[in-house]
C-alpha cells in the first residue's frame, strides 16, 4: 500500500518519478483502522499531510489551530470521539482546502461520522 505522498528515485524531491510531475497524494487505507472515527480522522489528517503523527504532537497542532483544548483534541485521535459538528465542518473543510481533488465536504463529514454506513469519498 502508498504511503500518504509517492516517494520519488529522482534526484530532484519535487518530482515525482511514475508522472515527472509534483508529488501526488495517495489516501492510505492501510495504516488506521477505519471502523474508528479516530482512525477516519487521522486518515483525512495524514491525507492532508501536514501534522505529526498521531501519538506525538498531532492534538497540540490541532489544538493550536482550531482553537480547542488540547485534550480535546486529543480525544479525537486517540480516544473514538468526535469534535462538535461545527469544529468537525471546520477540520474537514480546511483540510480538502490542502488536498488535491474535489471532495465534497459534507460527504467526508458523513463518513467520519458514520463510517461503514457510507462510501469513503477517498477510494
Amino acid at each position: 500500500m502508498k504511503t500518504a505522498l509517492q516517494k520519488t528515485t529522482t534526484d530532484d524531491p519535487s518530482v515525482d518519478s511514475e508522472t515527472g510531475g509534483a508529488y501526488s497524494k495517495v489516501f492510505n487505507t492501510s495504516k488506521y483502522d477505519l471502523k474508528t472515527v479516530s482512525g477516519r480522522m487521522n486518515a483525512l489528517l495524514d491525507f492532508a499531510d501536514e501534522y505529526a503523527p498521531p501519538d506525538d504532537g498531532r492534538s497540540r497542532q490541532l489544538a493550536e489551530e482550531f482553537n480547542c483544548s488540547k485534550s480535546g483534541a486529543k480525544n479525537w485521535v486517540l480516544k473514538n470521539s468526535l469534535p462538535t459538528r461545527k469544529q468537525l465542518h471546520q477540520i474537514v473543510e480546511t483540510q480538502l482546502l490542502k488536498i488535491s481533488g474535489n471532495f465534497h465536504p459534507a460527504a467526508v463529514v458523513a463518513w467520519i461520522e458514520h463510517g461503514d454506513a457510507v462510501t469513503c469519498p477517498f477510494v
